[in-house]
């Protein structure tokens, strides 16, 4: 499901992208936590900062799943209502800040 809605985002033939990108609580194995997911193809060195880790940008670094431009990370034991942003170098080489949407 997920690969079929990264395709119908990336034609632009959907509204339902806030499935896959985002903030999603999820069990990997038996660890609950949250995945982050982010559409971003130009930037690199991308992180997510929150109140969970301090806000340091070095604590939970995103992957580059694919040449799409997709990033992607698990942060196990997140609770509800914590406060999150993306980290990262745009294509200017700049390092920004940016909430999620």
């Amino acid at each position: 499901m997920a690969y079929g809605l990264l395709l119908d985002f990336l034609y632009g033939q959907t509204i339902d992208s806030y499935k896959y990108f985002g903030a999603h609580f999820e069990k990997k194995g038996r660890v609950k936590g949250v995945t982050f997911r982010l559409y971003a193809p130009a930037a690199e060195d991308v992180s997510v900062i929150g109140e969970f880790n301090g806000w340091d940008v070095g604590a939970n670094k995103m992957a580059k799943v694919d040449d799409s431009g997709v990033w992607e990370v698990f942060i196990p034991h997140l609770s509800n209502y914590q406060s999150y942003k993306y980290h990262f170098r745009n294509a200017d080489g700049f390092y920004v800040d940016k909430a999620d949407d």
